[in-house]
């Protein structure tokens, strides 16, 4: 396979067919062209952003891609890219020239698309990839992945009330006024109407469901994402939770609501994931929610002054969402 030159560029949608091919070849997945698209060239920039390598007659044996996305350091608004599908074919992985051509691959990517308003490229390989990409891509591993988990029991505090819930497959149309009471401190992906639409709303691989509560003036207090399938049998994932800090009242009706949610589906786990820093890693864990450690890790790459390990570990923001694009 590589005893022919292998060029490295830019990858865009006349190359889909190529870079799915070795989508199901490195990951044996059976992902739709429509899936891809949706990934690759619907996010809410609406920019194909890849690198890959091909050889004479076409055929793509790397590949580097990511997923602009608008993010919010601190008051300023920018972007951050979130990588995802880093691929060497599988015929290559046993020697050097692999691993080289995937650096190779990585670099071109780095240089295309990184810094001006790309602030930080950022991730979550998987456990076997995690010590190439920091030892050879100058990546840096700001944090392990943790998980919240709670049984699912009836014991969250009830809605009654004032208050209601509600559950549907569509973002809440007053969403942004709580995408917008982020603190100014705090840095991530913009979780607004816009990115929602497209990462749930619209999303091709799996339904989503929007648990809503509101207060009794009807105003949208907190928002969870529920997924009810895949990634860990018999659990509800809380795949966003949205809120204004401090807000205890929205916190106690949202865990009812989801936990119904998960009875209802005859779900027995409700999972979550957030910065150890977030307000809610602490407070999950003062409502019964267990801590469990994964093989994961926050990885990134960053431009620009203020985006160190430090000042990023206090600051940023991820949810079990940003990390399973699907």
């Amino acid at each position: 396979m590589l005893n022919e030159p292998i060029v490295v560029r830019v990858a865009g949608p006349a190359d889909a067919a190529a870079l799915l091919r070795l989508h199901h070849e490195g990951f044996a997945s059976d992902w739709t062209p429509a899936q891809w698209r949706w990934r690759f060239l619907d996010n809410p920039l609406g920019r194909t952003e890849i690198s890959a390598a091909f050889t004479k007659d076409g055929r793509c044996v790397a590949s580097f891609c990511g997923v602009p996305l608008p993010c919010r350091y601190g008051n300023e608004l920018a972007l951050a890219q979130r990588a995802g599908d880093v691929i060497v074919h599988p015929a290559l992985r046993a020697g050097m020239a692999g691993s080289q051509l995937l650096l190779r691959t990585a670099e071109h990517f780095f240089g295309t698309f990184g810094g001006g308003d790309t602030r930080i490229v950022f991730g979550f390989p998987e456990p076997g990839l995690s010590r190439t990409i920091v030892r050879h891509c100058r990546f840096e591993a700001m944090a392990d992945i943790l998980l919240l988990t709670r049984p699912v029991d009836g014991k969250a505090a009830s809605t009654a009330g004032a208050w209601s819930s509600h559950c549907g497959n569509a973002v809440p149309h007053d969403i942004d006024a709580l995408a917008s009471a982020w603190p100014a401190t705090a840095a991530g992906i913009v979780r607004d109407a816009r990115y929602l639409r497209w990462r749930y709303e619209g999303n091709p691989h799996t339904a989503y469901v929007f648990v809503t509560v509101r207060d009794g003036g009807g105003r949208l207090r907190g928002v969870t994402v529920v997924r009810q399938s895949g990634l860990f049998p018999g659990s509800a994932m809380l795949m966003e939770w949205l809120l204004a800090d401090g807000d205890e009242q929205a916190s106690l009706h949202l865990l009812a609501a989801a936990d119904a949610l998960a009875q209802t589906a005859g779900r027995t786990t409700l999972v979550a994931s957030c910065s150890t820093t977030a307000p809610e890693f602490a407070w999950l864990q003062s409502v019964g929610c267990r801590v469990v450690p994964t093989l994961y890790q926050f990885v990134y790459r960053c431009w620009g002054p203020g985006l160190d390990r430090r000042a990023l570990r206090e600051r940023w923001r991820h949810s079990l969402g940003d990390m399973d694009f699907t």
